[in-house]
């Protein structure tokens, strides 16, 4: 009598493992194609949170540039040859879709209009940076990030399916996410959670394949379908992970959480003045930038005033404070002109003594500061003189009766402190009426200045102190 054999119930693990052999590879396995979709669900959360942040209205989309960039990257590592010859080309590629994402937020009724929109406002925002003016165009921010966000998911690519590497991978991209997370106001974290959910399964499938190749080297035997029980038990423990992170509480390690967080997007954040003046008409968030006391003071945003500590000021009488000066207004906001640098030591009278003493009706001041906050430009009372700590001092082009900012050589950390003499004027109301208002060259209004017209007068009718 014949045997009946009842077939075997395969596991899931083993059904779904066999369905994936049998789906076409294209350029790769399986495998490699599972480590793509963790790369893809990554990297589209920081996608999503640069789009979420609408620095500028009708951002082009980014999930087109980051698909594209990963894919170009993976067909680029899978290619074996010199990557001198590959990088180009993958690079070339990445530059026309760049400009294809981008051309959509130019002018035109045709995508040759928008073309060649876009290539001459390029070229204008060229030349305000070389001006070192202030532009108030968004298409070249548009431009930037697109390209930022391709360079990231193409080197991040390159890194897993080329050197196997996955920190390398999305450690730059984490940087970009963070540094945007960082400008938005409640700094949201749920693209950041998904972000980390992607990268720890990406370190852990990188980590397993290089066991694998290890295990295949030694002959070492292994089950055939590894890696689809090694991502469920590391999707399984990284939501675990994720959510007891999430309801423990912190109490005074937010703080230190919150710093390490500022420290990943120092690098970007430093340069916040410079990113203001290049882009001065993206939503700032943070309102205006009046607590950097950069070249320039575009006038951007609201005013905020926040609860975040910047200096202790000690005086010996209530004033107004002075940072620094702009004598020059562009439309977009202001910018300080034909400035002279001169180094100055520590104890040394930095202004002209002589044309200090000309002036009348004022007196010297004295202020001890403890800096908060890093900051390298020094407060003063008034008029800058001096200060206790080495110092590089502007002042007028020609004129060093004045000085226009007073910074420290080395730089300011929390906690360090200074003590800055400064010049502040006394003069009654009975005296400034009685004054002299015959400026050589100084007519009504803002005439341009004359080859006779004293300096001290030009700068004074160009514009205001920062104080």
């Amino acid at each position: 009598m014949a045997s009946i054999n009842p077939p075997l119930e395969r596991p899931a693990s083993r059904r779904l493992g066999a369905a994936a052999l049998k789906a076409p590879r294209l350029v790769m396995s399986w495998e490699d194609w599972l480590t793509f979709f963790a790369a893809v669900i990554t990297f589209l959360a920081v996608a999503v949170s640069l789009q979420n942040a609408r620095w500028v209205p009708g951002m082009p989309s980014f999930v087109p540039t980051t698909l594209a960039g990963l894919l170009i990257g993976m067909i680029a590592a899978r290619i074996r040859y010199y990557a001198a010859i590959i990088h180009p080309v993958a690079l070339l590629l990445g530059a026309i879709i760049v400009v294809l994402a981008v051309q959509s937020y130019a002018d035109g009724l045709t995508m040759g209009e928008r073309l060649a929109d876009f290539r001459v406002r390029m070229e204008e925002w060229y030349q305000v940076v070389r001006a070192g003016d202030i532009s108030n165009d968004n298409l070249p921010f548009v431009a930037l990030v697109h390209s930022l966000l391709f360079l990231a998911t193409y080197f991040a690519a390159w890194c897993l399916f080329r050197w196997h590497n996955a920190w390398l991978a999305v450690v730059p991209s984490g940087v970009i996410l963070l540094s945007n997370i960082s400008f938005l106001e409640g700094k949201p974290a749920e693209a950041f959670i998904i972000f980390l959910f992607g990268a720890i399964i990406l370190i852990a499938r990188l980590h397993l394949q290089k066991s694998q190749l290890q295990w295949r080297k030694e002959g070492v035997e292994y089950p055939e379908f590894i890696s689809v029980s090694a991502i469920q038990l590391t999707v399984a423990a990284t939501i675990g992970l994720i959510v007891a992170a999430w309801m423990l509480p912190l109490g005074n390690q937010a703080k230190a959480i919150e710093g390490a967080f500022d420290v990943i997007a120092k690098p970007v954040t430093d340069q916040s003045d410079t990113l203001v003046r290049l882009f001065h008409n993206i939503d700032s968030r943070k309102g205006a930038q009046l607590h950097s006391f950069g070249d320039t003071l575009p006038i951007q945003g609201e005013v905020k005033l926040g609860t975040k500590q910047l200096f202790e000021i000690n005086s010996p009488e209530a004033g107004l404070i002075r940072a620094t000066s702009y004598d020059t207004y562009t439309g977009a906001g202001w910018k300080s002109t034909g400035r002279d640098i001169e180094r100055v030591d520590a104890r040394t009278l930095a202004a002209d003594e002589e044309i200090q003493e000309s002036y009348g009706a004022r007196e010297l001041s004295i202020l001890r500061v403890t800096i908060l906050d890093p900051e390298s430009t020094l407060l003063t009372p008034g008029t800058p003189l001096g200060a206790n700590i080495d110092t590089l001092v502007e002042h007028p082009d020609g004129f060093t009766g004045d000085i226009e900012e007073m910074r420290s050589r080395r730089g300011l950390n929390e906690k360090d402190t200074y003590v800055a003499i400064g010049s502040t004027s006394r003069a009654t109301a009975e005296q400034l009426l009685a004054a002299s208002s015959d400026y050589p060259g100084l007519g009504e209004g803002t005439l341009p200045a004359t080859a006779e017209e004293p300096p001290r007068e030009r700068r004074c009718r160009n514009g205001p102190n920062y104080q």
